[in-house]
């Protein structure tokens, strides 16, 4: 599953005047698998996202307007504290990351050749491309809109590597920027990412909220990964316990503090 991703701070702001207060259920499937169920819980600033599936997924508790993030771990009573803005600018390796050791050159060994310029480039020596590495995937706007829930929806697509996502989202002013739960501390990872981690915060970047979305693989258009939110219920929160750890959890160090 994907976890919410970092982006830039607008991504985490807090809507001034928040028009949302209540509970947002949804339920996200994959090909084969049982179907997992969310619900987004949000009070003024603080949201709170916790899987109903399976009670032992870690749960998230954001607040909005100091981008801060609780992980709450019920498997073993301890909890998290992340600071986003800061796990947001840092560089992407995890601390003790090892670096690759240097290749060992042998007494009497030729040097390696290097690479024939390309012609193409003007003269400057060209690496060959990388599989997966040619950019990140564009969110693109279509003309197609519908009402889900009451709320007025564009539909979205978003193509990479035989993979299409349609998403039929609104604005996320009325509601709250949108992302997955977080498992850790450090989401980022090597290698090329899979669409089905990078749409949360594609949609956060341009203050989006889904109501719907469908992954499908070509050729055949089989459905690979949906998104379905089954009910929006604007109520007053009072239990002020869904927005802080429980009594008895003992916090632990973030590795990215």
């Amino acid at each position: 599953m994907a976890s919410a991703l970092m982006a830039s701070s607008s991504v985490f702001a807090a809507d001034k005047n928040v028009t949302f207060g209540g509970t947002i259920s949804a339920t996200l499937a994959r090909a084969g698998t049982e179907a997992t169920h969310f619900v987004f819980t949000r009070k003024s600033n603080q949201l709170r996202i916790e899987n109903t599936t399976n009670k032992l997924e870690p749960i998230n508790i954001i607040d909005l307007e100091a981008k801060k993030l609780t992980i709450v771990f019920p498997h073993n009573t301890t909890f998290m504290r992340v600071d986003l803005a800061k796990v947001g600018a840092q560089f992407s390796a995890p601390p003790g990351f090892p670096s690759p050791p240097p290749i060992p050159n042998p007494k009497g060994m030729p040097p390696m050749p290097s690479m024939p310029p390309n012609p193409l480039a003007g003269g400057a020596m060209m690496m060959p491309p990388t599989p997966g590495m040619g950019g990140a995937p564009e969110l693109k706007k279509t003309e197609k809109t519908k009402k889900i829930q009451e709320f007025d929806c564009t539909l979205y697509t978003l193509s990479d590597r035989g993979e299409t996502l349609e998403i039929w989202a609104t604005d996320d002013a009325a509601l709250f920027p949108f992302r997955l739960l977080r498992r850790d501390s450090m989401s980022r990872h090597f290698g090329p990412q899979m669409l089905e981690e990078q749409w949360p915060e594609l949609l956060q970047k341009r203050s989006l909220f889904p109501l719907e979305a469908i992954l499908h693989v070509e050729p055949n258009g089989q459905e690979r990964l949906s998104f379905k939110v089954d009910k929006i219920e604007e109520k007053k929160i009072t239990d002020e316990n869904l927005l802080r750890p429980p009594a008895g959890y003992i916090e632990i160090q973030s590795p990215s503090s």
